[in-house]
């Protein structure tokens, strides 16, 4: 059969491959090193070998960076769920304080009201009130007492 005809069972995806696009598994053929006549027949074979590692390489490296890739694309999910999480909470939290809020403001409204007015407020006679000096008459001493005039204990 030859490659591309209807005929031709399909090319396995590899594993892990992400995308639209499968991944398509090289084949033994198209990574085993070239047979001597090949070598012979191109005159450059080191250059061709060379060539097939740098591309062995080059796709093991794009199958690393697409694990990377889809690794950071679940931590960027995670991260954003955890996100979306705290804002709800937090939008939750505000509008609790703000219905907290206007109730104690109506209950501040409604004990305000209940309150009942003094016409004038009534002055103390000068007898009943508390003799204290004024803070310039009293007497206090300059500075503390030294530790020597108290007596220790030893």
């Amino acid at each position: 059969l030859k490659p591309g005809s209807p005929s031709s069972p399909p090319k396995p995806a590899r594993r892990g491959s992400s995308g639209p696009f499968p991944t398509v598994a090289p084949s033994a053929a198209m990574i085993s090193s070239p047979t001597r006549g090949e070598l012979q027949a191109s005159g450059n074979g080191v250059e061709l070998v060379e060539a097939l590692r740098e591309l062995e390489r080059l796709e093991i490296a794009l199958i690393e960076e697409k694990t990377c890739c889809a690794r950071l694309r679940e931590e960027k999910r995670a991260v954003e769920e955890c996100h979306a999480r705290d804002v709800a909470m937090l939008e939750k939290m505000l509008h609790q304080a703000l219905l907290e809020n206007e109730s104690l403001r109506e209950r501040l409204v409604d004990s305000l009201t209940q309150v009942p007015q003094v016409a004038a407020p009534v002055k103390e006679n000068k007898a009943t009130e508390p003799m204290l000096a004024p803070v310039a008459e009293v007497d206090e001493p300059e500075m503390e007492p030294n530790r020597r005039s108290f007596p220790t204990d030893e």
